[in-house]
């Protein structure tokens, strides 16, 4: 193979990755969105928790968007360890964390609800989207 076919195959590989990325994204993001919106029945649960499950494997699409060349493993480790901070330093600190909200259609989408109990969701969330994120790697 020659060095104008090896760059096309590497070329051709990164873009059907970051299409992959997009497509999770595509069903990720809408599905946030939907479960912090959630009206119904266990309607605390699924805006909390089920939410907190879907929040990490968001972040790290996002991430490898940005950042293709990070390897899965570290990237959630540390969306896991920040989060898990986030959630810890409210507890303690609650003050510094008073007028960061973002709502939408009336819906307080980030910034409603701290909770320590959340941290074992994340760490749900950053399982599965490794798993997610090795889907996306093409080899």
């Amino acid at each position: 193979m020659n060095k104008q076919n090896r760059k096309f195959a590497i070329k051709s590989t990164e873009t059907k990755r970051r299409s992959t990325l997009i497509k999770f994204l595509i069903i990720v993001f809408p599905l946030w969105l939907s479960a912090k919106m959630f009206r119904g029945p266990y309607m605390d649960f699924i805006r909390d928790y089920f939410s907190s499950i879907i929040l990490p494997i968001l972040l790290a699409l996002l991430v490898q968007l940005i950042a293709p060349k990070r390897a899965a493993t570290p990237v959630l480790v540390t969306l896991f360890v920040i989060l898990s901070l986030i959630e810890i330093i409210y507890k303690f600190m609650p003050s510094l964390f008073t007028g960061i909200t973002l709502s939408f259609n009336s819906v307080t989408i980030v910034g409603s609800n701290y909770s320590i109990h959340m941290i074992p969701y994340y760490g749900v969330g950053a399982f599965i989207g490794y798993f997610i994120l090795r889907a996306c790697k093409i080899k």
